[in-house]
């Protein structure tokens, strides 16, 4: 029996060592496995890349969404902004259409004063110097705006006199206006 173990043994060990022997020898890769190989090995590497620029989309994903996210806020805003700025603009066209009308009527009742001074001057010259006149006849300053059918200073209530002498007391009207309602239009 001891024999017979010996034998089993050996046979094992002959099988062993042939079966190795066949495995060192065995032949090299044919092209095909070669080409088949290398293209393992791309795939690979393109795997390794497309894993990374999927981290990166993702990354980028979120920076690019709190950005979306900070614009909707800021167009958001400014929708608001022109909101107020067309409610304002009803006042804005209301407070230059004022200055404008106050300028013009300013304007009329400042060249009535100049035009008396020059009445009374020519009066005086007329008296003094032996009908001597520097200026002449004035004729008073049209303070109408827009097609003419409105004047100045009727739109603001201001009375425009030729008296002479010229006073102030129409200016001092005009200047009261500033008190009433225009007064919002100044902040």
């Amino acid at each position: 029996m001891k024999r017979a173990v010996i034998v089993v043994l050996i046979v094992a060990a002959a099988a062993v060592a042939s079966f190795a022997a066949g495995a060192w020898s065995a032949a090299p890769p044919s092209p095909i496995e070669k080409r088949l190989i290398a293209n393992v090995a791309k795939l690979q590497a393109v795997d390794r890349q497309m894993a990374t620029s999927i981290r990166t989309l993702r990354a980028n994903d979120k920076v690019l969404g709190a950005a979306a996210q900070n614009l909707q806020k800021s167009v958001a805003s400014l929708q608001n902004d022109v909101k107020t700025l067309k409610a304002n603009d009803g006042d804005l066209a209301g407070g230059v259409t004022l200055a404008l009308v106050y300028a013009a009527c300013g304007a009329a009742l400042t060249a009535d004063a100049v035009q008396g001074t020059w009445q009374i001057e020519d009066q005086l010259s007329a008296a003094t110097q032996g009908g001597k006149t520097y200026y002449g006849p004035q004729t008073p300053v049209d303070d109408a705006i827009g097609n003419g059918s409105l004047k100045a200073c009727d739109a603001l209530r201001i009375t425009r006199t030729q008296a002479l002498p010229p006073t102030t007391g129409n200016l001092s009207a005009l200047l009261l206006v500033l008190r009433g309602a225009a007064a919002h239009y100044v902040k």
